[in-house]
């Protein structure tokens, strides 16, 4: 917000120039210092959507940025930094209010029955939680939506009556993949030829008769072309998501002797049902 505000130049004084700036104010008068908006500024949108110009791609000076393209970006900043599962809002809500969750103390009835170490944080409780994710009273709506179905607790040690550790428990919660750095985020040059040598256009010139028509069938194909690259991606993500792991595998129990390119080329050859027969 502090970084949006001073790109956007919205604060009303003029020698308030960098963020370290305000930082280091203090308060002259009263338990605060102020800290104004120019009148201009109070009316437009934090968050403003990007628009097709002459000029290119630019920001708007006032149209609000609206929830499905902001959805739109999330989801491909998630396929850019190589996530499995698909980023949303909900997975950013969801992390947020888990982790203000776990950082408040727990209740007397989940400490008899985990035994897990109270986390005193006295800025961080329920009523926090609550506020912060727009909640009602009660613990209901975040219980049944949004918190961590990872049971991090051994119920074996519980059933033979020994000290259950906790560590390990948590370790292992954590494992698995859910962010692979090398997880295909885009279709080739040469795959995306191969889609767009599927279709072929006949360039018309403006004036013709048919104009318009060609143009309507031709973002027409555009729209099916990118249709068809998507799904190109995605078959090759699900494919990556199922060879990936196996090779990793045989490549630590060939004491790495698999390098990265001889690991592209395996998955290349052989099929899914040797790779799955193989483990």
């Amino acid at each position: 917000m502090i970084s949006i505000a001073f790109d956007d130049q919205a604060y009303n004084v003029p020698e308030l120039v960098s963020p370290r700036q305000l930082f280091v104010l203090r308060a002259k008068k009263g338990p605060s210092q102020t800290v104004p908006w120019k009148q201009e500024m109070l009316n437009i949108p934090v968050f403003l959507r990007a628009i097709k110009t002459k000029e290119g791609v630019k920001t708007s000076k006032d149209a609000p940025l609206p929830y499905r393209q902001y959805h739109g970006w999330l989801v491909l900043l998630g396929v850019a930094l190589g996530l499995i599962y698909t980023l949303t809002t909900y997975c950013l809500r969801r992390a947020l209010g888990n982790a203000i969750n776990g950082k408040a103390p727990d209740p007397p009835i989940n400490r008899a029955v985990t035994n897990f170490p109270v986390v005193d944080d006295p800025n961080s409780n329920a009523a926090v939680r609550n506020l912060v994710l727009d909640h009602g009273p009660g613990s209901r709506i975040f219980e049944r939506n949004y918190i961590s179905r990872t049971i991090r607790y051994f119920t074996q040690d519980q059933f033979w009556g020994r000290s259950s550790d906790h560590e390990s428990a948590r370790t292992a919660s954590q494992i698995g993949l859910l962010r692979d750095p090398d997880r295909p985020r885009k279709l080739s040059t040469e795959q995306g030829q191969q889609i767009e040598e599927l279709f072929g256009v006949i360039e018309m010139a403006k004036g013709e008769p048919i104009y318009n028509d060609y143009q309507a069938v031709k973002a027409s194909l555009a729209a099916t072309i990118r249709k068809k690259e998507r799904a190109l991606l995605k078959r090759i993500q699900e494919e990556y998501d199922l060879n990936a792991p196996v090779l990793a595998i045989q490549r630590q129990l060939n004491g790495n002797n698999l390098t990265m390119t001889t690991m592209t080329t395996i998955k290349k050859v052989l099929p899914l049902n040797r790779l799955h027969s193989d483990r």
